[in-house]
């Protein structure tokens, strides 16, 4: 970037026949950030502004999903389970018996 402004490259291969490649200019890394996170984060455990934050954040967040549903009772969901093994098994016939469909 230079003032701002993103820069490209402009490359004319010859595999490409005079077609142009656009490829962004690389820029330079720059760490400044780094220093202006850590004084804030030592301002904050410092000030223990890091404690209230938490604090309220505990207090905002909501119970968890599985504490909000009702669950079913082992002993009746033992049961259910029992009652459809227990259905006796009923074969069914094709619907248009004699007749062969194949899709190919």
């Amino acid at each position: 970037m230079k003032n701002g402004v993103e820069q490209v490259h402009v490359v004319y291969p010859k595999f490409k026949n005079g077609e142009a490649v656009i490829r962004n200019v690389k820029v330079q890394q720059n760490f400044d950030y780094v220093d202006e996170i850590y004084d804030t984060m030592v301002d904050a455990i410092v000030n223990k502004k890091l404690e209230n934050e938490v604090k309220e954040i505990k207090k905002e967040t909501p119970l968890p999903m599985n504490t909000m549903l009702d669950k079913q009772p082992h002993s009746e969901a033992i049961k259910k389970k029992q009652s459809r093994e227990s259905m006796p098994i009923v074969d069914v016939p094709p619907t248009n018996p004699g007749r062969l469909c194949f899709v190919i």
